[in-house]
């Protein structure tokens, strides 16, 4: 058998939709939003898949958290401004039984950011993802909140204390790790208004992104 027994998988998850537990069809039909069947599965499938695992589970919050992104990558950024706030809430409980007591101050970290972001809080944002950072990583949520801060800064027009973080992270050999920066870096330069930076960083951004075997290196970031 292959490395990823994705149809399997997705048996197993179909068949807990239909548990008496709650908890369990929420936590299937998460299952099958993440896994994608023979064609692939697009945004819209995905969120389809999590609006089922809320109806069973409204208090799921990974599931909020997972709509919310899923909405912003089909442009619904109210929408997904309003999944991150029920998230807000869900996290703000003195008892969250979908979420491992070890995770929760990752997630409490995290999960607000791309709220914080969408109504224009990006000093709250630097603020609370360098908070993460404190924390163990978990899940790889270090990184996306360096991509936060790095944004968040260029929101704000400091596009000097946005390079200099930059130039500060750990290197990392993950071409998706690698692709992402560099389009970070673009909005960032973007948000700044560093339009000369945006139309040098345009091609090799595009290249970081459509072709793995092409990677961005500190020295390039730091021009």
């Amino acid at each position: 058998r292959g490395l990823y027994r994705t149809e399997e998988a997705r048996a197993h998850f179909q068949r807990l939709t239909s548990s008496e537990s709650a908890e369990e069809r929420g936590w299937a039909w998460q299952g099958l939003a993440t896994s994608p069947g023979p064609a692939g599965s697009s945004d819209r499938e995905t969120a389809a898949a999590l609006r089922k695992a809320i109806a069973a589970y409204p208090d799921y919050a990974l599931a909020h958290t997972s709509l919310a992104g899923t909405e912003a990558n089909m442009g619904h950024a109210e929408v997904a401004l309003g999944e991150t706030r029920i998230v807000t809430n869900l996290l703000g409980r003195s008892s969250i039984p979908d979420v491992d007591p070890a995770y929760l101050g990752t997630a409490r970290a995290a999960w607000p950011l791309r709220g914080l972001s969408l109504s224009g809080d990006f000093a709250e944002a630097v603020r609370l993802a360098r908070s993460g950072l404190d924390l163990p990583d978990q899940a790889g949520q270090h990184e996306l909140m360096r991509l936060y801060i790095l944004a968040a800064l260029g929101q704000q027009h400091d596009g000097g204390a946005a390079r200099e973080f930059l130039r500060q992270l750990p290197p990392s050999a993950n071409l998706t790790t690698v692709g992402r920066r560099a389009v970070n870096r673009l909005r960032m330069e973007a948000a700044a208004e560093s339009w000369t930076t945006v139309l040098a960083l345009a091609a090799p951004t595009i290249a970081a992104v459509e072709d793995g075997r092409s990677r961005f290196v500190p020295k390039t970031w730091e021009k």
